[in-house]
């Protein structure tokens, strides 16, 4: 099938010629604001690159190592633009970190070889992961998830092993190639996904704008825009309408309005087409703002589920053109009848002759036939040559859409586009699943082709481009980001094409140390994943969530977990091993030896709580508010017995120490369940609250509730 997102092969042509570029679009700038002709423009910009009597125009020296005729290592310097033009006329990959590469033709590398065979068997191995499961096969799903997880691995650990020169594999540049080449993925992703789904554009300073602008109107086919402009009539925007948007992304950043009757000016001498170009090119958002009812009808076309096929007459016609689709449409369908194949392995040619491979290759040729539908729309300004502008500085961009980002990943969230469709409302059906899948489809294969762009600007051949790519693995109803870095839980809809029911355990996707608290009481590690689901599953029907409700439930999870504290609970407390005094590599200085506590132990408390067994024995741990020397000190003046404290100053002297900040209390001495009564008016019970609630408090802080700082919730009155 036609892919109307990418280009022919001949048609990915490298554009790394940083000085043609910046002669052409500063060319056609000058004309515009001056009322000059093009070619006059060109003369003036061309003898100021000469002359450069300004000195702002550079052509920066570099120091790189080369490769004589023998293939010993060089040091070199040379002007940048010498160093990218030998290297392309040469052939050469050129990646974005500046190390060049020869190409597969001209020398073939032993390490990309053997990484693609491995990535080949781990795409096996997590299919075969994903049958088993579905059929309940656990011992299966365990092997096969164990078998592609070890092939990530192995391709993974090239990438330390580059670092490491005394290695096979050393190489000093090669992991900084890979996470250079990453992290643009990465941003290309990111970008792309804010552009298309909300319109934002990483436009931080006045030049950023402007430059992006006339990149936009170079590098885009006018014929094709105008092509798209008469078939579907298009909006042509307005001077204040295109400022607008432009403004929807500047003043994130900043206000100027100086720069802005600047950018209006130039934007007063676009054409129709020029004004299109400039307004829609990889912007969905905007194709919808100005053209509501065309978009609209796109959408709900592609998005619509079909039952039973005008033209697909046979079973056999219905499996042949199944089995014709690409895998990205097929993702597209799986996701629109997410509730007819719910726990279904669907196995397309034992589903010959039933109504849902009827269903399924029907619902194919629907989206395809709608994505042909609207063609001169994707060709005109999905499928151009412009990159986002500006991805080394894309950390710095102010996010709309963006809930998860990765070196590897872009999660987005298409909600926005379900509230439009619905008329404002946001609907949890499985119409808004197709909805929201449907842009997807567009934003991930705009993405594809942006990304077999970007590799052919690194020189690498039409053949291999399509090996940097990203794909949707996740559909998720819900998700709920925190405030940490990569922590989140999500309600799993779809994994690669599978639907989840309710029953599937890996339904609820968590990530981050800090939400899966695996050292925290089993009850209420549980009491925090049903609290989880349970806010997915009232979100993800569309129900309102009572934040009182858990306010309430977490505030009496911190008074019980203070009482359980104050009774020295052995599943809230942490247990630790007080070794044989020579057991301790310091042997012949306990005092700095967890030996000590059993010191302390027999010299202060024995006397009046009884004597500890002969270690080795287990002790619960007693973390206290004591800081300082001054803290150690008003503790020991506050206790009612001063015969104990007394011994306590001693000990402390004989030991050198100025305060012990936490207590080991034999557990045999604690079997019934009382604490030292000295130690009630120093225990830390609030920073063994904080350790086990914290999940509790990472998921209100997901309902946007945030704790005043070092306060509990109960501390707050619930």
């Amino acid at each position: 099938m036609e892919n109307m997102f990418k280009l022919k092969p001949h048609e990915y042509v490298a554009q790394i010629d940083p000085i043609a570029q910046s002669i052409e679009q500063s060319a056609v700038y000058l004309s515009k604001v001056k009322s000059i002709p093009l070619d006059e423009a060109k003369a003036i910009v061309i003898d100021t690159f000469k002359n450069n009597k300004s000195g702002n125009i550079k052509d920066p020296k570099i120091k790189y190592y080369d490769k004589n005729e023998v293939g010993d290592t060089v040091k070199k310097v040379g002007k940048l633009s010498a160093y990218i033009k030998r290297h392309t006329s040469e052939q050469n990959i050129l990646v974005p970190s500046l190390t060049t590469y020869h190409r597969h033709d001209k020398k073939e590398s032993l390490q990309a070889n053997y990484v693609t065979q491995n990535t080949i068997n781990r795409s096996k191995e997590k299919k075969k992961a994903f049958v088993a499961k579905s059929k309940g096969d656990v011992e299966g799903s365990i092997r096969h998830t164990g078998n592609q997880k070890k092939l990530k691995i192995d391709n993974n650990s090239l990438s330390g092993a580059y670092c490491i020169t005394s290695t096979a594999v050393g190489d000093k540049s090669a992991h900084y190639t890979l996470t250079s080449i990453t992290r643009c993925i990465s941003s290309i992703g990111n970008a792309i996904t804010e552009n298309m789904v909300s319109g934002n554009r990483h436009y931080f300073e006045p030049m950023v704008a402007r430059n992006h602008l006339v990149s936009l109107i170079c590098n885009t086919d006018r014929t094709k825009v105008k092509n798209a402009i008469d078939k579907f009539n298009l909006h042509i925007p307005t001077d204040i309408e295109i400022l607008e948007l432009v403004k929807r992304s500047t003043r994130l950043y900043w206000k100027d309005e100086v720069q802005e009757a600047k950018l209006l000016k130039f934007i007063s001498t676009l054409d129709d087409i020029e004004r299109c170009i400039v307004s829609y090119v990889n912007d969905l958002y905007h194709i919808r703002f100005f053209n509501d009812e065309l978009m609209y009808s796109f959408i709900d076309n592609m998005s619509e589920k079909v039952k039973k096929s005008p033209t697909l007459l046979t079973p056999e016609d219905e499996l042949e053109y199944i089995k014709n689709c690409d895998e990205w449409v097929l993702n597209t369908v799986h996701h629109i009848l997410i509730e007819d194949i719910k726990a279904v392995d669907v196995k397309y040619d034992k589903l010959l002759g039933t109504p849902l491979l009827s269903c399924l290759a029907a619902t194919s040729e629907s989206v395809y036939n709608a994505l042909t539908d609207y063609k001169e729309l994707i060709v005109a300004f999905f499928a151009t040559t412009n990159l986002p502008t500006e991805i080394s500085r894309f950390p710095s961009v102010t996010r709309r859409v963006t809930v998860l980002s990765d070196t590897d990943s872009t999660c987005a969230t298409y909600q926005d586009w379900v509230k439009w469709f619905n008329k404002g409302e946001i609907v949890f059906s499985e119409k808004s699943v197709g909805v929201s899948v449907s842009v997807l489809t567009i934003v991930t294969q705009t993405l594809d082709h942006i990304l077999n762009q970007f590799s052919t600007n690194m020189n690498i051949p039409y053949e291999k481009v399509s090996l940097l790519a990203m794909k949707n693995e996740f559909f998720w109803m819900t998700m709920t980001p925190m405030d940490v870095s990569k922590h989140y839980f999500a309600d799993t809809c779809v994994q690669e094409g599978f639907s989840f029911d309710e029953t599937n355990p890996d339904k609820l996707e968590i990530k981050g140390v800090q939400m899966i608290a695996s050292t925290i009481p089993e009850q209420y590690k549980k009491e925090s994943l049903d609290m989880m689901k349970e806010v997915n599953s009232l979100a993800g029907s569309g129900k309102k969530l009572s934040l009182l409700k858990y306010l309430k439930r977490i505030g009496e999870i911190e008074r019980e977990i203070k009482n359980r504290v104050l009774s020295l609970d052995t599943e809230i407390l942490k247990i630790e091993k007080i070794k044989n005094k020579d057991a301790y590599k310091l042997k012949n200085n306990p005092e700095r030896t967890p030996y000590v506590h059993h010191m302390l132990w027999e010299e202060v408390f024995a006397e009046k709580y009884g004597h500890a067994d002969n270690p080795p024995y287990t002790a619960v741990k007693v973390p206290t508010k004591i800081r300082h020397n001054r803290d150690m000190m008003t503790f020991l003046d506050s206790l009612p017995d001063q015969e104990l404290a007394e011994r306590f100053r001693k000990f402390l002297k004989k030991t050198g120490k100025s305060e012990i900040k936490s207590f080991k209390v034999p557990l045999s001495v604690t079997e019934d369940g009382v604490i030292p009564s000295e130690f009630e008016s120093i225990i830390d019970e609030s920073r063994i609250v904080f350790d086990i609630v914290n999940v509790f408090y990472l998921i209100l802080k997901g309902m946007s509730f945030f704790r005043k700082p070092n306060m509990t919730i109960s501390d707050l009155g619930y």
